[in-house]
């Protein structure tokens, strides 16, 4: 259900009669698909199978789908991928008992206007920053911008720090330019996803390298 992440499990043979050695799958458009990529490089005897996992964060409802590529040393092999993200439902009753049914269509989105640059540097040693745009009409609680990290199987692991660059007010709106800052100095080399819930219902894949 919508915007959860899900991984599955995913087989792959080797028929020949030689051991083989798996560095890398390549997802062609690789926004919404990812695979962790700890998983490899797989080792596969001759005639055995071995497995991996492919994860799936959805940025909207309905279809979504991508191309799943592995090479050998005699072709290309094509997987096509699809995943269907379903709003969640809640059906119960008031205390007049009137029946009520509650459908999550999207995402919440607290600000009247808002805009999300790519995160730069990407790869990066160390910090990750995203410059951010928001327009409301409401003061906003910088504290509670719904922008998080997560690891390749969909687990939080950092929340960014947020620096006020300057804001103004104009009319009945309230403008901000602000910068989320990730530190990703103490963290592995690896490949990490920033999630933006409610501000333009995006993810992002940046890359942590020395």
């Amino acid at each position: 259900n919508f915007p959860n992440i899900k991984c599955k499990t995913l087989f792959v043979k080797n028929q020949s009669s030689q051991d083989q050695i798996i560095t890398d799958l390549y997802i062609l458009h690789n926004t919404a698909f990812s695979i962790p990529q700890s998983q490899f490089p797989l080792y596969i005897k001759a005639y055995d199978s071995s497995e991996f996992q492919i994860c799936y964060y959805p940025s909207k409802i309905g279809y979504e789908r991508d191309t799943l590529t592995l090479n050998d040393v005699c072709s290309t092999h094509i997987v096509p991928l699809v995943a269907l993200s379903l709003p969640n439902e809640y059906i119960g009753n008031t205390i007049c008992n009137v029946q009520i049914k509650l459908v999550t269509d999207d995402l919440l989105n607290s600000y009247d206007n808002a805009s999300i640059s790519d995160p730069y540097p990407n790869p990066t040693r160390s910090q990750i920053i995203m410059p951010i745009t928001i327009q409301s009409k409401s003061e906003i609680d910088f504290n509670f911008i719904p922008i998080s990290m997560m690891n390749l199987y969909g687990e939080e692991i950092l929340k960014p720090k947020i620096e006020i660059e300057n804001s103004h007010k104009s009319g009945e709106y309230n403008y901000y330019n602000v910068k989320a800052i990730f530190d990703l100095s103490k963290f592995p080399n690896g490949i990490y996803i920033i999630s933006v819930e409610g501000l333009s219902k995006k993810i992002y894949k940046v890359v942590k390298e020395d």
